[in-house]
């Protein structure tokens, strides 16, 4: 080999091991800077818009009025410089007979997130002032909005950090970090960290891989208080959204597999934990309880009404392959974490707690692809890909590191540089995520179907250019 190409490759792996040595700040300047240098839906300057509002309200009528009755909450005139009507969706149309209140279809989980980015707001807006400096209080405008959805982004780096280290268990650290990196901006979770941060997507992502995490180290912890947050984080991501319920379900079996396998042995400390961390996550859905009660007459029902769901009807096909926001048809990088995440299942079969974690993560994910694909809208609206599904991208990430680990033994063993392979997978799939993004932010009409090869090489360039 030549002096020139050995440096050359010394000097992509420095930047490579640079790269990932610096993971965590790398993903916060990336996605802070993105945060604060776009608006929300179609780029519109401010960041609560769309779905948002209605999750947003559940907090600002918390806090303000100290009730969920948005009688005077949809009735807020709108700002000169926000694009649609406080409610676009005209819920204080549709009373509730039995309770007298206008509709909320939405969740109170994110609200619950938001709320202490919103006081430390009040009190940084409040100190600013007495030093002369005007701000604005006022809850829907921009100091706030700005300040309260930037958690999506301190949530999502937290989600990372997270999801890395559980794949650091099975993979390189570097290999990992590649693997969550592709996930974030790949796929729709830089969307919706960055440009549409009060819908719940991002929040979605952080409390399952929080639950996860919890759950896959559960058996190195015995003491109460582990099982407390456990049963909470499992509590929260139902909060944020009803559906995972099913999913929290799925993976609490992973705590009735550490008693099985430790058969005899502490099956009272085993049963004492399942026991408290049941009792927390029943305690911790009393706020979605509460709320249907207080809005609907009832604590369990279905606020969409009874034609939200068509169980017997699911479109799956259409939820993962149409070219109408399916979720393999718009990122196409996401059916290969599948493809890889299946040769993963069936290489640790033969390591049974990791079998097991990884059976009941694919039997929770495909619980969610059914239930998304009974909704009368499976295409989720005006969505950036399949968003009801991006609390999924730890599975993909699993798989996807499982790839990419074959791929590189198979390169080590023609030795081949596998820096070179590292830099070129990150630049594409960075490249190619964010491209994507911004033709559906500023080029697409999102109702319609979109045929993305084309878009990406041909109608996209043309508009552009």
């Amino acid at each position: 080999m030549k002096i020139e190409e050995q440096k050359n490759i010394l000097g992509i792996s420095y930047v490579c091991k640079w790269c990932a040595r610096r993971h965590l700040i790398i993903v916060s300047i990336v996605l802070t800077i993105s945060y604060f240098s776009f608006g929300t839906y179609r780029n519109w300057p401010y960041k609560v818009e769309s779905d948002g509002k209605y999750y947003y309200n559940f907090l600002i009528s918390g806090l303000f009025d100290g009730d969920f009755d948005f009688t005077n909450d949809y009735r807020v005139e709108k700002l000169s410089w926000m694009k649609t009507d406080t409610d676009h969706y005209h819920f204080r149309d549709v009373i509730n007979p039995e309770t007298n209140k206008p509709l909320n279809v939405f969740t109170v989980g994110p609200a619950l997130l938001w709320l202490p980015f919103f006081v430390l707001a009040f009190i940084a807006g409040q100190l600013i002032s007495l030093l002369g400096v005007p701000i604005d209080m006022n809850p829907y405008g921009k100091f706030f909005q700005y300040t309260v959805m930037y958690s999506g982004v301190v949530y999502c780096t937290i989600g990372i950090v997270l999801l890395t280290k559980m794949l650091s268990r099975s993979f390189s650290d570097s290999m990992s970090k590649m693997a969550t990196w592709i996930v974030l901006v790949a796929t729709p979770l830089y969307y919706y960290t960055v440009f549409e941060a009060s819908m719940s997507h991002v929040y979605d992502f952080f409390t399952f891989t929080l639950f996860l995490f919890l759950i896959l180290n559960a058996s190195r912890h015995r003491n109460i208080a582990y099982y407390i947050f456990l049963g909470f984080s499992g509590a929260l991501h139902v909060l944020v959204r009803t559906q995972n319920i099913t999913t929290v379900f799925v993976m609490l079996l992973m705590l009735l597999y550490h008693l099985y396998q430790n058969k005899f042995i502490l099956w009272k400390l085993h049963l004492r934990n399942i026991a408290i961390t049941g009792i927390v996550f029943l305690f911790g859905l009393t706020p979605t309880m509460m709320t249907n009660y207080y809005l609907f007459g009832h604590p369990f029902t279905v606020p969409q009404g009874d034609g939200f769901l068509s169980w017997f009807d699911p479109k799956i096909l259409s939820l993962l392959f149409s070219p109408r926001n399916g979720l393999f048809s718009h990122h196409p990088v996401l059916l290969l974490g599948l493809i890889g995440y299946v040769a993963l299942l069936i290489k640790s079969y033969g390591t049974k707690q990791e079998f097991v974690f990884f059976v009941l993560m694919f039997v929770a994910v495909a619980g969610q692809v059914y239930i998304n694909a009974t909704v009368f809208d499976w295409w989720s609206g005006d969505s950036y890909g399949q968003r009801r599904m991006t609390f999924s991208m730890p599975l993909f990430a699993f798989g996807g590191a499982y790839l990419i680990d074959r791929v590189y033994t198979y390169l080590k063993g023609m030795e081949i540089c596998t820096a070179w392979i590292s830099a070129f997978i990150v630049i594409i799939c960075t490249s190619a995520g964010i491209y994507l993004t911004l033709i559906h932010v500023f080029l697409w009409d999102y109702q319609l179907p979109h045929n993305i090869i084309k878009w990406m090489f041909y109608y996209a360039p043309v508009r552009i250019l």
